[in-house]
Parts: C-alpha cells; structure tokens; sequence
C-alpha cells in the first residue's frame, strides 16, 4: 500500500521536471528562431547568405530534441523530415536557397514562433501550480504578519493565524493539481507541436508510395520466383525424370532387344527436345522487373538512363 503513492510521486515529480524542461525549451528555440528571423532579413545586404545555413542547422537541433522527447517521455514517434540540405559544393547563396525551398525548415521556423505560445504556455500550467502552492504553503506562513491587511491568498483573506491555517488548503490543492496535471499536460504537449514537428505531407506520401513501390516489387519478385518453380517442376524436370528412366530402361536392352533399345533413345531425344523447349519458354517467360512494375513503355526507355 506504500509503494503507490510513493511511486506515483516520483513519476509526478519527472512529469513536472519535464515540464519544467520543456518550458525551457520554448525559450531557447524562440531565441534560435529570431537568429533564423535575422538570418533571413539580412539576405538583401549578402550577410544573410552566410548566416542562414548554421542557423537553420541550429533550428533543427531542438527540434531533432523534441521529436526524441517525445518518444521517450510519451511513447509517441514523430517521423522526422528529411535533413537539410548540406551540399559543401555549393556557394553560401545557392546553400541558402535550397534551404529556403525547403518545406521542413519552414515548418521548424513555424515551431519556434509557436512553441513558447502554445507549448510554453501549456506545460507552465501545472508549474504555475506547483510555485504557487509552494508559495501559499512555504512562504506566506512567514510573512503573512508582514503584509497590510489586504493580504489575501487566492480566495483566502490572510490577516491571522486561523486564516494562515485556512489558506494552507488552497495552497496543498495546488500543489497536488499541479503534480497530477504535469503528466497529461505531457501528453497535450506532444499532441500539440505534433503537427509542426512531424515530417511534412508531401514527404510522407512519397515515403508511403516508396514503401508500396518495394513492397509491390518484392511482392512480382516473390510471385516469379513460384512461376519459375511450378513450371520447372511441372515441366522441364519431369521431363529430364522421365529422360532418366527411359535412359535407365535402354542400357538393359541394347543387346537382347534392339528395336526396343532404339525405340527407347529416340523417347530420350524427344524428351531431350521438349525439355529444352520447355527450358526455353521459360526464360522466355521471365519479365524483367522494370517491364512488370512500369510496363513496356517504361521498360523500352529504361535502357537509354543507364
């Protein structure tokens, strides 16, 4: 019976250290997304140019951060978008403007304007709480005799020791909303800044019609692989079985049987004939990949991209 409210406090007090971290991540992305802002408006004097790619390398860091938090403190994964563009062949202007036609890097800027609005915001709730439970708990016994009469905590007019003893109840119900708040405010969190840290529509089709082009193609390798096998097994090795036994037979009778032996070779040689056929409408039969996952169009101006 112990063990219950004491592990529940612990994982309430990890929930509103969380919180605590997650309000301080608000900050500091707002901070790196007024670089960005800079970055951005220092572009028509060429600084810009230069500025921009470390500081959306920067932009992406926290975000990267919040995306792992996530899955680590709710058990929901965030697909990432794809990386920035880096290529260190380009000049700083050209880097600069593959990085503006990049969807993601506005989607991190959005963050950092919106987190510390409705993130930051979101988990101070149960912090504001917890500090002011604290306070009412804590601070005002001690100086409640310091303060004019018009001391009042939260809806308790504190102007003697009954009315200290009284304002302790609000104060310990803050407290307690607060712990039992952090770890569903957690949760709203990442539904929240889901959106604008998930990896955008168009890259999530193109993964999802990626994934289902390899899986189809997996599925025409498979499915050709059990052609190959049924057709070799019904044909071309039954026949070359067949072509055993019937050499079998002719080696028993070449002395006492002539006519029966020769009747025997020839079976061999049009079993011999129609396994090769069979061999060779088989290969035949085998469609390049390209040919059964475009079609032949595709598969005709295939050869002159290589």
């Amino acid at each position: 019976m112990l063990d219950r409210p004491r592990t529940f406090a612990s994982r309430a007090g990890v929930a509103v250290a969380r919180c605590q971290l997650a309000s301080l991540d608000a900050i500091a992305v707002s901070a790196v997304g007024s670089l960005v802002v800079l970055a951005l408006l220092l572009m028509p004097v060429g600084v810009g140019f230069r500025l921009l790619p470390p500081a959306a390398r920067a932009l992406r860091v926290p975000s990267d951060r919040a995306r792992s938090r996530a899955e680590r403190w709710t058990g929901v994964r965030i697909a990432p978008p794809p990386p920035l563009p880096a290529d260190r062949t380009l000049n700083a202007r050209k880097r600069s403007g593959a990085i503006i036609a990049d969807e993601g890097f506005w989607r991190d800027l959005a963050r950092a304007w919106l987190e510390p609005v409705a993130g930051g915001l979101l988990v101070a709730v149960p912090l504001a709480l917890i500090e002011y439970g604290a306070f009412g708990a804590l601070v005002q016994p001690s100086i409640w005799r310091l303060i004019d009469d018009g001391n009042w905590y939260a809806f308790v007019p504190v102007r003697s020791t009954a009315t200290m003893l009284a304002a302790l109840v609000p104060a310990l119900a803050f407290m307690a909303a607060g712990l039992l708040a952090a770890p569903a405010t957690l949760r709203l969190h990442t539904r929240v800044s889901r959106p604008l840290l998930s990896v955008p529509r168009g890259v999530r089709l193109a993964r999802r019609v990626e994934r289902l082009t390899d899986t189809r193609a997996l599925d025409i390798q498979a499915a050709e692989l059990r052609r190959i096998e049924r057709n070799l097994h019904d044909g071309a090795q039954a026949r070359l079985v067949a072509l055993g036994m019937t050499l079998d037979r002719a080696t028993r009778v070449p002395e006492t049987d002539p006519a029966r032996a020769r009747e025997l070779l020839l079976d061999v040689r049009r079993t011999s004939e129609g396994a090769l056929q069979d061999l060779r409408d088989l290969v035949h039969g085998i469609h390049p990949p390209v040919l059964a996952d475009r079609g032949l169009g595709d598969a005709v101006r295939a050869p002159g991209r290589f």
